[in-house]
């Protein structure tokens, strides 16, 4: 079970975290997200000197019986935010093999959930590519809208059946879970980035223009980044379009091959940075308990 997969001492830990919005006006009422906005909340913000409609209730009596004017207090306004997480189940999230891609990205969507769910925030997973069983809905590419901690099984559930599959096709995921709606939010995009980059220039710009707080996860398998060691002619196959190739892995290529990586971060990066999103790169290698519990915060999405 995906849930009993992350580790009691980690979800203690997630337990402490919040997130962490750059927009204030993506909030909405009753939640633990504080925003720097005057309201009745629970965190004093300052006085103001008491005009008629004020509620009685704030007002400091001990400065009254200092300065014989009435003041009342206030609160940094509550606020929830909705995360939306767009999960890339697309066939090249299965490879290699030996990276475990998408189980990395299935536990870091699980992890982010649960931190939205403790804190009060709407929750609502999308895929992007794959399928999902859902017991009354059959197949399907999003899950309802959660809002509590004890949704987070109900998001384990979705994740735990998730079949990956197709190619990725960014636009069409984001057009049909979230463009058309009005209650904005955080948008959190998990994502080997496998795809045509117009695909995500296209698409981190249509959740900038929608006034999305935006964040790119790319997950990069280890051996992405350290291809093959042995050197000869090959076939290789894409696993989305079944397109095959012969290559010659020789010493030149793989620096050719590390590279073009290195570019395609750089494009990732790049368009992240015109878009206003911030961009995380979660290497599989490195913990998903690393990767959430300091990277993300060093990033400013939680903390």
């Amino acid at each position: 079970m995906l849930l009993k997969s992350l580790d009691p001492l980690f979800l203690k830990k997630l337990h402490m975290l919040h997130y962490s919005s750059r927009k204030a006006s993506l909030a909405s009422q009753h939640g633990d997200l504080i925003v720097n906005k005057r309201g009745t909340g629970i965190e004093f913000m300052e006085y103001k000197e008491y005009c008629l409609g004020d509620d009685f209730k704030h007002i400091d009596w001990n400065i009254y019986g200092r300065l014989d004017r009435l003041y009342v207090k206030l609160f940094h306004a509550e606020r929830s935010l909705t995360v939306y997480i767009l999960l890339d189940a697309s066939k090249s999230m299965l490879l290699p093999r030996i990276d475990q891609k998408f189980q990395y990205a299935l536990k870091t969507a699980l992890a982010l959930s649960y931190v939205a769910l403790v804190g009060q925030h709407r929750v609502k997973v999308s895929l992007v590519a794959g399928k999902s069983k859902s017991k009354n809905r059959g197949l399907v590419t999003d899950t309802p809208y959660y809002t509590g901690s004890h949704n987070v099984i109900r998001v384990a559930e979705f994740l735990e059946q998730v079949q990956p599959g197709g190619v990725a096709n960014l636009g069409e995921s984001i057009k049909r879970s979230i463009y058309n709606i009005r209650d904005v939010g955080t948008a959190l995009l998990i994502s080997d980035f496998l795809m045509d980059p117009a695909q995500y220039r296209r698409s981190l710009s249509m959740l900038r223009f929608k006034n999305f707080d935006i964040n790119a996860i790319h997950i990069l398998g280890q051996t992405e980044q350290n291809p093959i060691n042995k050197v000869g002619k090959l076939k290789v196959r894409d696993i989305e379009t079944n397109e095959e190739r012969i290559v010659h892995l020789n010493e030149a290529n793989l620096k050719k091959y590390r590279y073009a990586l290195e570019k395609h971060r750089e494009a990732i990066r790049g368009v992240c940075l015109s878009n206003r999103a911030v961009y995380s790169l979660a290497q599989t290698d490195t913990p998903v308990e690393t990767f959430v519990l300091k990277e993300l915060p060093r990033m400013g999405l939680l903390h």
